[in-house]
């Protein structure tokens, strides 16, 4: 009984689909390594060498060697636009600080590895230019929340989140797009942590906790060299004064201390505890060391630390003009 050759590329061609959406591993091994690349052709020269039908053989052959290369190029495609979008990495990257997720009631979670496998074929089909590192993501979003993710599209926000971050985009001069499709934008990449401590970190507080502060400039040193205070890795607030530059082998002669809590408001201009002092360097969960912070703005506290911290519930939306 003669098979319909066009029948059996299709079916072949479905069979493929299928594998590259359940287990993509595989499909990245054929046809992007020397192994996978060798079995393919393999796979073809046998097809070629089978003794009945001879030319039938060959131009099912070739059929096949065409289905072949149009995964190749696709998956290279789909590869390459990823290598080249490295610098999109939509699960943040956890601070080098000793600092919990800021998102209230935090817990860590695990997720199954079918789950897993599942959220990748997922990501590598809609999300191709993002990375998504599932151990940081296993600490930002309860399994939960991903089989919903996965079901919906978007990982799901609270309220007070999307008015929060809505108002950060119309307030962002770099952003020239509607608020309301940023938002349906953003939600398909980033989870609730994931973008209340994106929002955290780059306003001026997040900023201070992770970068410091100048706090003057040691005479005699070049103009773009600060004293300044700063977290270290262990939780603490340092003071660093410059003494000198020394030449060779090329390094800053630094005067590093440990500066008590109490004495940061008299260190830096502008620094104001609310409620009692505390340390700033350490934040999420329990420990929220609430401040304010005047870099020229006023000591206004930006929305998304008054969210943190739990100042002010009553969110309003300021639409830019």
């Amino acid at each position: 009984m003669k098979i319909n050759e066009t029948l059996i590329y299709i079916i072949i061609f479905l069979l493929l689909l299928f594998l590259l959406y359940i287990i993509p591993k595989i499909m990245i091994f054929l046809f992007r390594s020397i192994m996978g690349i060798i079995l393919i052709f393999t796979i073809i020269y046998l097809f070629s060498r089978k003794k009945n039908s001879f030319r039938f053989n060959h131009s099912f052959a070739f059929g096949l060697f065409m289905i072949f290369l149009i995964f190749y190029l696709s998956i290279y495609k789909s590869i390459s636009s990823v290598n080249d979008g490295s610098n999109n990495v939509a699960s943040l990257p956890v601070a080098s600080l000793p600092v919990a997720s800021l998102k209230e009631g935090y817990t860590s979670s695990t997720w199954s590895n079918d789950l897993i496998e599942r959220f990748l074929a997922y990501q590598y089909f809609n999300n191709p230019k993002y990375i998504f590192d599932i151990d940081i993501l296993q600490k930002q979003a309860s399994s939960e929340e991903a089989e919903d993710y996965l079901k919906n599209g978007n990982w799901v926000w609270a309220s007070e989140i999307e008015k929060l971050y809505t108002n950060y985009v119309s307030q962002s001069p770099f952003v020239r797009i509607s608020s309301n499709r940023s938002l349906e934008d953003a939600k398909k990449i980033y989870n609730e942590t994931a973008i209340t401590d994106l929002m955290a970190w780059n306003s001026k507080e997040g900023q201070f906790i992770l970068n410091g502060a100048v706090i003057g400039h040691s005479h005699g040193l070049p103009k773009n060299i600060n004293n300044q205070i700063k977290c270290n890795t262990k939780g603490q607030m340092m003071k660093i004064i410059n003494k000198d530059v020394d030449i060779y082998p090329g390094y800053m002669v630094q005067e590093k201390k440990i500066l008590p809590s109490e004495d940061i408001p008299k260190t830096l201009a502008g620094f104001q505890f609310i409620d009692e002092t505390c340390n700033p360097c350490i934040q999420g969960g329990k420990n929220n060391c609430k401040f304010k912070l005047n870099i020229g703005d006023g000591r206004k506290i930006s929305s998304i630390w008054e969210y943190i911290w739990g100042i002010n519930k009553k969110i309003k939306y300021q639409k830019k003009n």
